[in-house]
């Protein structure tokens, strides 16, 4: 019973793992938040589970840490790309505004 628990946790794991590939593919912000409540939620249950003993789960474990990793360094990529356009994006502000306020000026001549 407990083995058949643990794997039930797992897939369900596994489902929202790979319906987070796709939303992040998608660019789902909605649906990435929806399923990061759905995320901890198994992941609590998991914890609140205990540790198996059960050996034929050991694949399963396994490849759903491969998986969840592989989410994590997307994401992580992601984020990294996000503040790189942020910094792009406040440099050509100010270079903006640095050059509007230098034109006021020369207007006010005109």
């Amino acid at each position: 019973m407990q083995s058949e628990t643990h794997e039930a946790l797992y897939r369900s794991l596994a489902d929202i793992t790979h319906r987070t590939k796709f939303a992040l593919g998608q660019d789902d912000s909605r649906e990435l938040m929806s399923l990061l409540r759905e995320h901890r939620d198994v992941m609590g249950k998991i914890n609140r589970a205990g540790l198996s003993r059960d050996i034929k789960l050991f694949k399963l474990v396994e490849e759903m840490y491969k998986q969840v990793q592989e989410v994590v360094e997307e994401i992580g990529k992601r984020r990294n790309e996000l503040g790189r356009q942020l910094i792009m994006f406040e440099k050509k502000k100010k270079v903006t505004a640095a050059y509007a306020g230098a034109m006021l000026p020369i207007m006010a001549i005109i």
